[in-house]
């Protein structure tokens, strides 16, 4: 049952990240910044909203019994 719940877990980081890459590159392409630009703004939201992801899902599966 735990290997269960980290496999939940993992994917559900997998799709917050996803979401968080995608919706950062739509906003660097909608702003219409140079690839340098770009990646650095990639990696600005990123290391922004990471540890946001990964601190709430410390804390709900700390939750569960």
């Amino acid at each position: 049952m735990s290997f269960i719940i980290q496999a939940e877990a993992a994917v559900a980081t997998a799709t917050r990240t996803i979401a968080v890459i995608a919706s950062a590159y739509q906003t660097a392409c909608l702003r219409k910044l140079s690839v340098s630009r770009r990646q650095s703004s990639l990696r600005s939201i990123l290391a922004r909203n990471l540890p946001n992801i990964q601190g709430s899902l410390l804390t709900r599966d700390s939750a569960q019994p």
